[in-house]
């Protein structure tokens, strides 16, 4: 691979391998990782699981099946602070059941925020698990909270809109069940 961290993380998974006993080596021979991939310029540029047009291919245009959340450096106290240039963005892709499909980061941190998006795609983590996080503030990586705040937040509301989804059909049988009282 094209990664010097992809290559670090194959030397571990075949030095395991040769080395350890199958009952010790764990599931690192068979889970890849998630490759965060990232450009060292200035501002950084940093991607990881899905592109954009990668999930448009695979689910459609956002906002029905996925949901596009941009943060930009405007919004974010820490960039505004710190002088970062104007343009910079953290921008994740996630699917209307509260998954991380991918992301998009272009910032001065890019390097190091994209690395707590590969391990929320990595390990299947919700965004209702991302949202308990604390994170400080201010720092740059508060424009993830800030996403993952926008992606629980909008997932809230369409369990309220749509009354047939699997937890908003059971409110909306309890609350007709005590109206027909």
């Amino acid at each position: 691979d094209r990664f010097s961290h992809h290559a670090g993380w194959q030397a571990l998974v075949a030095t395991k391998s040769a080395l350890l006993p199958w009952w010790l080596r764990g599931s690192l021979a068979v889970n890849t990782p998630c490759v965060p991939r990232v450009t060292y310029t200035q501002p950084e540029i940093a991607a990881v699981g899905m592109s954009e047009k990668e999930v448009e291919a695979r689910y459609g245009t956002h906002g029905r099946r996925w949901w596009l959340i941009r943060i930009t450096n405007d919004e974010l106290d820490r960039a505004v602070a710190d002088g970062e240039a104007p343009g910079g963005f953290v921008e994740v892709y996630i699917h209307r059941h509260g998954r991380v499909l991918g992301a998009c980061i272009v910032s001065n941190r890019a390097g190091e925020l994209i690395a707590i998006v590969a391990m929320a795609i990595q390990n299947h983590l919700h965004v209702n698990e991302l949202v308990s996080t604390l994170h400080p503030y201010p720092s740059y990586a508060y424009a993830l909270h800030k996403v993952w705040v926008a992606a629980a937040t909008r997932k809230m509301q369409n369990l309220k809109r749509n009354p047939l989804s699997r937890f908003g059909a059971i409110i909306y049988g309890a609350r007709r069940a005590l109206t027909m009282r």
